[in-house]
């Protein structure tokens, strides 16, 4: 990968504030908390989403990512 594509790759979203949780853990994790929200989202996960997001929540910050469940239940509810 070129350096400009690794510079330009993680630049923010956003060009004030913090980058949201989602946007700061690496992309296969991310990738597999979509699965995750589909499978909710769809009924085939049951769980009431503050549960899901309390798990969630624990699961990545044991992976290096401190989040809240208020975040990832904003996270779940998003379209």
């Amino acid at each position: 990968m070129a350096i400009k594509d690794e510079i330009l790759g993680n630049l923010p979203a956003r060009l004030c504030g913090s980058r949201p949780w989602h946007e700061r853990i690496p992309p296969k994790l991310l990738q597999e908390l979509e699965q995750l929200r589909d499978g909710w989202r769809s009924g085939e996960i049951v769980a009431p989403k503050a549960t899901l997001a309390r798990a969630i929540s624990e699961a990545v910050t044991k992976r290096g990512t401190k989040i809240g469940q208020q975040g990832v239940e904003h996270w779940l509810g998003k379209r």
